[in-house]
């Protein structure tokens, strides 16, 4: 990494390289231990997505949430550079598109496993299609 005053910075992506090199400033100790980087970049897909969260009297409640998808299954995040609030088994699940009369949503899709389902929504069509499609091909 190239920094705006013309020196470099050498990160490593790998955890283990990380304990190997101690000797290695702070910034990249936090930048590997927070920002989860192995998970990010073997994403197929990440990005921020509203999450659904059943209220009183069947209205919607949505929260938006950081979400990386990768071969392990779906992250989210409340916070990128916190812990992941939950991880949502993707390779047996099914992708539903959801009518826009039900949720009143124009691009929300949900995930059903056996024991969980969770419903997001995305910000345009183009991103629905990409979320959709990364899913459909685990």
């Amino acid at each position: 990494m190239f920094l705006k005053g013309g020196a470099k910075e050498v990160i490593y992506f790998d955890k283990t390289l990380q304990l190997m090199n101690a000797g290695k400033n702070n910034y990249q100790k936090n930048m590997v231990k927070n920002l989860q980087l192995n998970n990010f970049c073997n994403s197929l897909n990440s990005g921020y997505l509203d999450k659904m969260k059943p209220g009183f009297f069947g209205k919607a409640n949505w929260k938006q949430k950081f979400v990386v998808l990768s071969n392990v299954g779906l992250l989210y995040f409340k916070d990128p550079l916190g812990k992941p609030q939950d991880l949502f088994p993707v390779i047996d699940c099914e992708i539903v598109k959801i009518p826009l009369e039900q949720l009143n949503e124009k691009f929300a899709f949900k995930l059903v496993y056996s024991r969980k389902t969770l419903t997001f929504r995305c910000s345009s069509m183009s991103e629905f299609d990409a979320w959709f499609k990364a899913i459909r091909r685990l």
